[in-house]
């Protein structure tokens, strides 16, 4: 769903956003209650690809549309997925990258070093990940990477959608 077009109705209509509304456990009746989240915190997890970067902006939307609270207290993030998974004869670990020029300055290091065999996976989905995967890289608290969101970035990830639906000229 387009949430940028759509109705504050619409969007609580929606069977997935429903799911969502019911998981944070702070809607009664027509109101959202901060005090009811269920959560310290609320994370946004989508793939690293652009697609995956677009639902995450929409799904940002609609926590800024229908949970304005939640932001604003600081408990919305999002953790950032990688794209490449790039491993080297020489090394056993695997090091993920973030983007085209992350991937470029980690094989460049690795090339500096003498390092062979380099291998670089596209991660097109998370669910390519194996769970130990999953864990080190999206979800544990030391090793993921990822920001709490703010109003500000709701303001700009809406701005960055309508200018997509621009003519431009």
């Amino acid at each position: 769903m387009n949430v940028e077009r759509a109705s504050t109705k619409a969007i609580l209509e929606n069977d997935k956003f429903k799911a969502i509304v019911r998981a944070v456990g702070a809607w009664s009746g027509e109101a959202f209650d901060l005090d009811s989240v269920k959560y310290d915190s609320v994370f946004i997890l989508t793939d690293g690809d652009p697609d995956g970067i677009h639902a995450s902006a929409l799904l940002l939307l609609a926590f800024d549309w229908l949970m304005p609270e939640l932001i604003a207290s600081g408990r919305l993030h999002r953790i950032r997925a990688p794209l490449f998974a790039i491993r080297s004869a020489q090394v056993d670990e695997v090091v993920y990258a973030y983007s085209a020029p992350h991937r470029d300055r980690v094989t460049a290091a690795m090339q500096a070093r003498a390092m062979t065999g380099i291998d670089i996976d596209y991660l097109k989905s998370i669910a390519g990940l194996n769970a130990d995967e999953l864990w080190r890289v999206c979800l544990d608290p030391e090793t993921r990477v990822g920001s709490s969101l703010s109003r500000s970035d709701a303001r700009v990830a809406r701005e960055t959608l309508a200018s997509f639906g621009r003519n431009p000229s």
